[in-house]
């Protein structure tokens, strides 16, 4: 299945991204705004590093893709949101306290 571009998360990684990474398509799209896709995908790998060393076998990609949304991504702060925070703080004028 394609997906058109200008519809869906993430813009930047090149189309069909859905049908070459499962991993990152498994993300609803509701929790799009949390992470970009190259991060999701990086913080999954290593979330099932940590799942396999506490199994003590590997737990497999999707199955730890799963577990990263439920227990890491739902939860994290949307980093868009967190940016924009951080820009308008940024552009408030400082106080000149030299006066």
């Amino acid at each position: 299945m394609f997906i058109q571009p200008d519809l869906c998360w993430p813009s930047k990684m090149p189309f069909p991204w859905n049908e070459n990474e499962p991993a990152v398509a498994a993300v609803p799209s509701e929790l799009w705004g949390k992470r970009d896709a190259a991060e999701v995908f990086h913080e999954a790998l290593e979330h099932r590093w940590f799942l396999s060393q506490e199994a003590d076998e590997d737990v497999g990609l999707m199955p730890a893709v799963d577990a990263y949304v439920a227990d890491v991504l739902r939860h994290a702060p949307d980093e868009r949101a967190v940016l924009d925070a951080g820009t308008a703080e940024d552009d408030e004028p400082e106080e000149d306290d030299t006066n």
